[in-house]
């Protein structure tokens, strides 16, 4: 399985979007509740999120994009920086990769 590396970043101002803000979390809790999500958050910069996903198939990152609702309502640019196909791993995520 692949493992993702995908940025939003925010072309308008988060105050301009404030209300897409549940809607965000809500498709994002689905994805950590099927298991394809470990991780994301905000960039230190605060201009976007990272996010890290596995997932089956390139196609299915791109419907993922697709979908996301930030994507949707065109207030943040969603790109997959890389995906990779992890061979050593710390022994506390054993259950993910």
């Amino acid at each position: 399985m692949k493992h993702y590396i995908v940025e939003s970043r925010f072309v308008r101002p988060i105050t301009e979007f404030r209300e897409a803000v549940p809607e965000h979390r809500t498709y994002l809790q689905r994805r950590y509740d099927e298991g394809v999500m470990l991780f994301s958050g905000p960039k230190a910069s605060r201009d976007g999120e990272v996010l890290v996903i596995r997932a089956e198939s390139d196609e299915w990152i791109k419907e993922f994009i697709k979908d996301e609702p930030y994507h949707k309502l065109g207030v943040a640019g969603v790109h997959v920086h890389l995906a990779l196909l992890p061979t050593m791993k710390n022994s506390m995520i054993d259950h993910w990769v």
